[in-house]
């Protein structure tokens, strides 16, 4: 049988040729590009190209100016919003350990300082910590920084010497 059977001797046979479906968008990018998008399911056009009565139906809907479906929120961002609206619940622990007391039922000075250094870095943020950097018996460290720019170097080819190597 011959592989290169045509559309009209399908149909001359009763079986009746489709043809494919669109596998690409039938609009054009900004750029005057083919759309490389997939066609939505029916249809000519990706979300993107398609009137504005279907891109709102599928919640793709410009924001502020802004072109196409708008961004999935930041895990970050649904945490926080969840801790604000339940601050009541996740202060608690903090509030009972500024309250909480020894096997001896006295103060537990310990957690209470934790607690209360816990939630005032979080507020506040942590105090800057400062360093002190310095050589034998409180001295100053001796920083020596050589610079060679490539111009500098010896026409021959040798290392240019400096002043500064310490000798």
């Amino acid at each position: 049988m011959n592989a290169a059977v045509t559309a009209e001797a399908l149909s001359a046979g009763g079986i009746h040729a489709q043809t494919a479906p669109l596998s690409r968008c039938a609009a054009t990018t900004k750029a005057g590009e083919p759309c490389p998008k997939a066609p939505m399911t029916g249809r000519e056009m990706c979300l993107a190209h398609a009137d504005e009565e279907t891109r709102r139906a599928a919640g793709f809907v410009p924001e502020a100016g802004a072109a196409g479906r708008p961004p999935k929120p930041r895990s970050i961002d649904v945490w926080r919003e969840k801790v604000e609206g339940e601050i009541e619940i996740w202060m608690k622990p903090f509030r009972d350990a500024l309250d909480a007391t020894d096997m001896l039922g006295g103060p537990d000075h310990k957690i209470r300082v934790r607690a209360a250094e816990s939630v005032l870095d979080r507020v506040y943020g942590k105090p800057t910590q400062r360093s002190e950097v310095s050589g034998p018996d409180g001295a100053a460290l001796p920083a020596w920084l050589l610079l060679v720019a490539p111009s500098a170097q010896a026409s021959d080819g040798a290392e240019p010497s400096s002043s500064l190597s310490g000798s």
